[in-house]
């Protein structure tokens, strides 16, 4: 399910942002981080490779890629958000325990929307909270 993107900077620029270090980097990070990361997680991941990153750089790059989209926001819980890659419909699993988050393949059913008639829907989340299979077994 995950893409495969071997020039980052070309990605970017198809994609209407401009290539710099920075958003290469950020970019680079929520594709090849399964487990989704938050904003947080990747300016920690990257502020000893890059000093002068800041976490303001880091929510703009996220928010310009979502705009983009280009970028998931995976709102899995309510107090964070989430990054994925993987921009096709799908869902997501958070394990209550260790708290990772898998993804899974999740196809609407052509019916599930009928009664929406004339509703413009944009966006399709699933997420479901349980206990994975590894925490399962302990």
């Amino acid at each position: 399910m995950r893409k495969k993107i071997f020039n980052i900077a070309e990605y970017l620029k198809e994609n209407g942002v401009s290539p710099s270090v920075q958003r290469i980097k950020i970019y680079e990070s929520v594709l090849l981080e399964k487990l989704h990361p938050t904003a947080n997680m990747i300016f920690n991941k990257l502020c000893g490779e890059i000093p002068t990153l800041s976490k303001m750089t880091v929510y703009n790059t996220l928010k310009i890629f979502a705009e983009r989209n280009i970028v998931r926001i995976v709102n899995i819980e309510d107090n964070e958000l989430r990054y994925d890659a993987t921009i096709e419909t799908h869902g997501h699993f958070k394990c209550k325990l260790c708290e990772k988050i898998y993804d899974f393949e999740f196809k609407p059913q052509e019916d599930a929307f009928d009664k929406l008639e004339n509703f413009k829907i944009e966006d399709t989340q699933v997420n479901i909270k349980g206990i994975c299979p590894e925490c399962n077994i302990n």
